[in-house]
Protein backbone atom coordinates (compact mmCIF):
# COMPACT_ATOMS: atom_id res chain seq x y z
CA UNK A 1 0.00 0.00 0.00
CA UNK A 2 1.19 3.65 -0.83
CA UNK A 3 1.33 6.23 1.72
CA UNK A 4 -1.76 7.95 -0.21
CA UNK A 5 -3.81 4.86 -0.07
CA UNK A 6 -3.25 4.28 3.44
CA UNK A 7 -4.39 8.03 4.45
CA UNK A 8 -7.57 7.62 2.37
CA UNK A 9 -8.28 4.29 3.72
CA UNK A 10 -8.75 5.61 7.30
CA UNK A 11 -10.15 9.17 6.41
CA UNK A 12 -13.50 7.46 6.49
CA UNK A 13 -13.85 5.15 9.52
CA UNK A 14 -17.75 5.78 9.48
CA UNK A 15 -19.58 2.89 9.18
CA UNK A 16 -21.86 2.81 5.85
CA UNK A 17 -24.93 0.13 4.50
CA UNK A 18 -23.95 -1.96 1.87
CA UNK A 19 -25.56 1.20 -0.35
CA UNK A 20 -22.89 3.53 0.72
CA UNK A 21 -25.47 5.79 2.88
CA UNK A 22 -23.57 6.21 6.20
CA UNK A 23 -24.94 5.45 10.04
CA UNK A 24 -25.62 8.07 12.21
CA UNK A 25 -23.39 8.77 15.07
CA UNK A 26 -23.31 7.82 18.06
CA UNK A 27 -24.09 10.73 19.51
CA UNK A 28 -26.51 11.77 17.28
CA UNK A 29 -28.47 9.08 17.60
CA UNK A 30 -28.66 10.09 21.95
CA UNK A 31 -29.29 13.88 20.79
CA UNK A 32 -32.48 12.85 18.53
CA UNK A 33 -34.23 10.77 21.88
CA UNK A 34 -33.50 13.82 23.76
CA UNK A 35 -34.77 16.33 21.29
CA UNK A 36 -38.11 14.13 20.65
CA UNK A 37 -38.43 14.02 24.37
CA UNK A 38 -38.28 17.85 24.49
CA UNK A 39 -40.67 18.20 21.13
CA UNK A 40 -43.05 16.12 22.49
CA UNK A 41 -43.35 17.88 25.63
CA UNK A 42 -43.36 21.37 24.14
CA UNK A 43 -46.23 20.58 21.34
CA UNK A 44 -48.53 18.86 24.95
CA UNK A 45 -47.54 15.15 22.75
CA UNK A 46 -50.61 16.42 20.36
CA UNK A 47 -48.51 18.14 17.75
CA UNK A 48 -45.59 15.51 18.00
CA UNK A 49 -47.99 12.83 17.19
CA UNK A 50 -49.52 14.39 13.84
CA UNK A 51 -45.92 15.45 12.98
CA UNK A 52 -44.74 12.51 13.12
CA UNK A 53 -47.70 10.69 11.29
CA UNK A 54 -46.62 13.44 8.23
CA UNK A 55 -42.76 12.19 8.20
CA UNK A 56 -43.37 8.51 9.04
CA UNK A 57 -44.07 8.23 5.03
CA UNK A 58 -40.43 8.83 4.53
CA UNK A 59 -39.12 7.18 7.30
CA UNK A 60 -38.54 9.96 9.84
CA UNK A 61 -39.76 10.90 12.98
CA UNK A 62 -39.72 14.79 14.42
CA UNK A 63 -36.18 14.59 15.64
CA UNK A 64 -34.73 12.48 12.85
CA UNK A 65 -36.01 15.61 10.32
CA UNK A 66 -34.95 17.95 11.79
CA UNK A 67 -31.56 16.41 12.92
CA UNK A 68 -31.65 15.00 8.62
CA UNK A 69 -31.50 11.46 9.81
CA UNK A 70 -33.98 8.80 8.27
CA UNK A 71 -34.77 4.84 8.93
CA UNK A 72 -33.15 2.63 6.43
CA UNK A 73 -33.44 -1.36 5.31
CA UNK A 74 -30.03 -1.64 5.16
CA UNK A 75 -29.56 -3.95 2.50
CA UNK A 76 -31.20 -2.15 0.39
CA UNK A 77 -30.53 1.77 2.04
CA UNK A 78 -34.33 2.40 1.21
CA UNK A 79 -36.41 4.46 3.53
CA UNK A 80 -38.91 2.49 5.19
CA UNK A 81 -42.47 3.49 4.49
CA UNK A 82 -45.25 4.89 6.65
CA UNK A 83 -46.46 1.03 7.48
CA UNK A 84 -42.76 0.18 8.29
CA UNK A 85 -42.48 3.52 11.07
CA UNK A 86 -45.65 2.23 11.83
CA UNK A 87 -44.29 -1.57 12.52
CA UNK A 88 -41.02 -0.32 13.78
CA UNK A 89 -42.43 3.02 16.14
CA UNK A 90 -45.46 1.48 17.70
CA UNK A 91 -45.83 -2.01 17.82
CA UNK A 92 -41.45 -2.65 18.37
CA UNK A 93 -40.53 0.55 20.03
CA UNK A 94 -44.23 1.36 21.65
CA UNK A 95 -45.80 -1.85 22.97
CA UNK A 96 -43.18 -5.24 22.25
CA UNK A 97 -39.85 -2.70 24.38
CA UNK A 98 -42.48 -1.52 26.38
CA UNK A 99 -43.44 -4.88 27.71
CA UNK A 100 -40.37 -6.13 27.70
CA UNK A 101 -39.10 -2.98 30.07
CA UNK A 102 -41.72 -3.60 32.31
CA UNK A 103 -41.16 -7.05 32.71
CA UNK A 104 -37.60 -6.40 33.75
CA UNK A 105 -38.61 -4.06 35.91
CA UNK A 106 -36.88 -1.30 34.30
CA UNK A 107 -33.65 -2.95 32.65
CA UNK A 108 -34.90 -3.33 29.56
CA UNK A 109 -35.89 0.15 29.26
CA UNK A 110 -32.06 1.23 30.03
CA UNK A 111 -30.15 -1.29 27.64
CA UNK A 112 -32.25 -1.66 24.72
CA UNK A 113 -31.20 2.10 23.38
CA UNK A 114 -27.82 1.17 24.72
CA UNK A 115 -27.37 -1.52 22.43
CA UNK A 116 -26.45 1.21 20.03
CA UNK A 117 -23.19 0.99 21.81
CA UNK A 118 -22.55 -2.39 20.25
CA UNK A 119 -22.87 -4.19 17.18
CA UNK A 120 -21.20 -2.45 13.97
CA UNK A 121 -24.52 -1.25 12.69
CA UNK A 122 -25.54 0.91 15.76
CA UNK A 123 -28.94 -0.36 16.46
CA UNK A 124 -31.27 -0.35 19.37
CA UNK A 125 -33.43 -3.44 20.13
CA UNK A 126 -36.06 -1.84 18.27
CA UNK A 127 -34.35 -1.65 15.37
CA UNK A 128 -32.86 -5.29 15.70
CA UNK A 129 -36.29 -6.41 15.42
CA UNK A 130 -37.33 -4.36 12.53
CA UNK A 131 -34.35 -4.94 10.61
CA UNK A 132 -33.23 -1.33 9.86
CA UNK A 133 -30.68 1.04 10.76
CA UNK A 134 -30.50 5.16 11.62
CA UNK A 135 -28.90 6.74 8.57
CA UNK A 136 -27.56 10.80 7.85
CA UNK A 137 -29.78 11.25 5.21
CA UNK A 138 -29.79 15.21 4.92
CA UNK A 139 -30.35 15.00 0.82
CA UNK A 140 -33.35 12.66 0.78
CA UNK A 141 -30.88 10.05 -1.33
CA UNK A 142 -32.89 6.93 0.60
CA UNK A 143 -36.29 8.26 -0.97
CA UNK A 144 -35.05 8.13 -4.45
Amino acid sequence: MTEATTSTASVSTTPHTPNGLPLSSIGKRFGGYLLELVLACVTLGIGWLVWACIVASKGQTPSKQLLGMRVVKPDTGRSLTWGGMLLREIVFRGIVFSLLSMITLGVMGVVGPLLILGGTMRQTIWDRMAGTVVVDDPDGIALR
